[in-house]
């Protein structure tokens, strides 16, 4: 796994500075929902999770992956799956951190982010963007 992450690691770099800056503008859009609108932790992390998705899709297929193809509806399908199961994990996840555990919502979400990182690299790589190893 780690020779993987070594034979692609410009790929990965570009991943997480892609991932990180969709992470900042979640957190910022997740504060404001949450702080300023009172709006409940899990709707707001719901809602900033898909529209992130859009940015990420676009950034990680120009950016990441250097895909420059047209639109292509199909690969956009497979992102939206492969992030809904994300999403589903990572609820309950949050849900965990924040209700069990008494974790800020914030705190929770940083630590969700990272542990999602690996993972929706290699499988955006493989069954989103069908990109062999």
């Amino acid at each position: 796994m780690l020779r993987f992450f070594q034979g692609h690691k410009a790929q990965l770099v570009r991943f997480c500075i892609v991932g990180a800056t969709i992470y900042a503008a979640n957190i910022l859009a997740l504060a404001v929902l949450c702080e300023l609108l009172h709006m409940h932790y899990i709707v707001a992390y719901v809602l900033v999770f898909l529209a992130g998705n859009a940015l990420g899709y676009w950034l990680n297929k120009h950016v990441t992956f250097g895909i420059r193809q047209k639109l292509d509806r199909a690969s956009m399908l497979r992102y939206l799956l492969v992030n809904c199961v994300m999403l589903a994990a990572s609820t309950l996840l949050l849900r965990v951190f924040v209700e069990s555990w008494h974790m800020h919502y914030l705190l929770a979400t940083a630590i969700v982010a990272a542990l999602n990182a690996p993972a929706s690299y290699l499988v955006h790589r493989s069954v989103t963007y069908r990109i062999s190893a």
